[in-house]
């Protein structure tokens, strides 16, 4: 009953979230969250505790792979949405390329070298990310939009998480990492904001992308040997761990980038 109850309230949970925090502290901030492992972390301990930690670690090694699939949606999306016009146009080539993900991490066998190309692909994505275009103003979303976009989402991760498990708990993991949310927050943000809002909440997905995946990755290495409390608690902290390491060094970038005031 509680596995139901998961599946059938947190994506939803996770969206309404987002899409508060999103209206509060701006787009950013909302992509933010949505990178956070917010759906994934439940889903490993519902496995952990309905089917042991070896399954945990085939999902988790799984939820690596899907990572790389929100990375290669946040990108076609994020630089696409300005050019295509409309999210109807531009939903189904991000969602052609998120699809590259998993297939391209399914040729490499170690959870940690995937957590590197996953990385490794987020810091390229930053770096060449395009400059923000001007700002245009477009009317709030309305009242209905967010019960929306929870219920859509709802609706498609239980489908899917129901299925999953005919397939197998790998699968189950990549369809957890899978950007199933964005899939309808992204839309939703550039329906109802424009395609720079959706460019600016997919930019912030990718800065959370690095933490979920070293996250997940502690998880499913120090599941079987450590346990489920420590293996978590150590993943929660490489996390945060990651994230501030990741600020400083963006801080370090734009203060080189900044130009030298001359005294003269």
């Amino acid at each position: 009953m509680t596995v139901y109850l998961l599946r059938i309230a947190l994506t939803p949970a996770v969206v309404l979230l987002a899409g508060l925090v999103q209206q509060r502290f701006g787009h950013r901030i909302g992509g933010r969250v949505v990178g956070l492992p917010l759906k994934a972390g439940p889903f490993l301990v519902v496995l952990l505790l309905t089917e042991g930690s070896q399954v945990a670690t085939t999902a988790a090694q799984g939820t690596v792979a899907g990572l790389l699939s929100v990375v290669l949606f946040c990108v076609t999306y994020g630089r696409l949405a300005a050019r295509l016009g409309a999210a109807w146009r531009t939903l189904p080539v991000a969602l052609v390329a998120a699809v590259a993900g998993p297939l391209l991490l399914s040729l490499v066998a170690a959870t940690w070298l995937r957590l590197v190309v996953v990385v490794a692909a987020v810091v390229v994505a930053l770096a060449t990310w395009p400059a923000p275009a001007a700002a245009v103003r477009v009317p709030r979303p309305a009242r209905w939009d967010l019960p929306v976009r929870a219920l859509t989402a709802g609706v498609l991760v239980f489908t899917l998480t129901t299925l999953a498990p005919l397939l197998g708990a790998g699968l189950a993991g990549v369809l957890a990492g899978a950007p199933v949310v964005l899939t309808v927050v992204a839309p939703a943000t550039h329906h109802g904001y424009g395609p720079q809002a959706a460019a600016v909440l997919l930019r912030g997905t990718l800065r959370s992308i690095p933490g979920t995946a070293t996250f997940v990755t502690v998880v499913s290495y120090a599941l079987i040997p450590l346990g489920g409390l420590l293996a978590f608690t150590l993943g929660l902290v490489a996390l945060v761990a990651v994230d501030v390491v990741a600020r400083l060094l963006v801080r370090a970038r734009r203060s080189v980038a900044a130009p030298a005031v001359v005294d003269l």
